[in-house]
């Protein structure tokens, strides 16, 4: 699979703002965008799409999408990287957060 971020920028860039995301920039073949959770907090991840060269009669596309750090990651397939994006389980990413840390007890650190 090659990286087709770059050559499908605009169409990505379409999708993701119709679920909701601001793409900000594209930055070695990923899209950097932010989005707004339903509960409020805004997170910002990352969204590279890849083309399978191998299946020559029907096109393949698979889009990573991710978390910023890389926590949560979700990967879809569509015929098209609209259909491959649209499919993002956008509630898997939303609803996720990051452990809080061990309090910490005075004087001991």
């Amino acid at each position: 699979m090659k990286n087709a971020t770059r050559r499908h920028e605009g169409s990505l860039a379409v999708v993701l703002r119709a679920q909701g995301c601001e793409v900000l920039r594209a930055r070695s073949g990923s899209l950097v965008a932010q989005r707004v959770a339903p509960d409020g907090r805004t997170y910002r991840l990352t969204v590279e799409l890849y083309e399978d060269a191998a299946a020559a009669p029907a096109r393949r596309f698979r889009v990573r999408v991710a978390r910023r750090f890389g926590l949560p990651v979700c990967a879809r397939h569509g015929a098209t990287p609209g259909e491959a994006l649209a499919r993002v389980e956008w509630p898997l990413l939303d609803s996720f957060r990051l452990p809080m840390p061990a309090p910490r007890i005075a004087g001991l650190f």
